[in-house]
Formats: structure tokens, C-alpha cells, sequence
């Protein structure tokens, strides 16, 4: 039930980089820490660690959170210009 709970306040916490750097800039740039979260998720396997998937799950939520409002935002401001 982490992921969902952090995707809470990553969706929340996105709206200021999105608007300073830009919807695709913010895209590209979450994607290494959602790389990170799902390293540390198998890493947690391997070093018998409970607190590391813990921390892998939270990162992995907020940057899902983070990612559906910016793609979101990103397509419609893709389609505006085309129409």
C-alpha cells in the first residue's frame, strides 16, 4: 500500500519543477529516480533488507504520481498545438 500512498503527494509535489523546467525536461528527469527505486527494490532481495524495499516501493510511488499529471499535461499541450 506504499506506492499508492506516495503517488498521493508525488502527484501533489510535481506542479512546481513542471511549471520551472518544463513538461518534458520533468519527464526525462523523473525517470532516473524511478530507475533508482526499482534498483533498490531488487537490491533489497539480495542484502535481506525489509527497509530498502521500503524506500525502493516510496521513490517508485511518488515518481508514479509525479509522471501521470506531467504526461498528462504534456500530450493535451501536444494536441493544442496541432488543432
Amino acid at each position: 500500500s506504499l506506492p499508492p500512498l506516495c503517488a498521493i503527494f508525488g502527484s501533489l509535489l510535481i506542479a512546481f519543477p513542471m511549471e520551472l523546467y518544463g513538461r518534458r525536461m520533468t519527464l526525462a528527469t523523473i525517470s532516473l529516480p524511478y530507475v533508482l527505486g526499482f534498483y533498490l527494490m531488487g537490491l533489497s532481495y539480495y542484502l535481506n533488507l525489509v527497509s530498502v524495499l521500503f524506500v525502493g516501493r516510496l521513490i517508485t510511488g511518488l515518481i508514479s504520481g509525479a509522471s501521470v499529471p506531467t504526461s498528462q499535461i504534456y500530450v493535451t499541450d501536444l494536441l493544442n498545438r496541432v488543432v
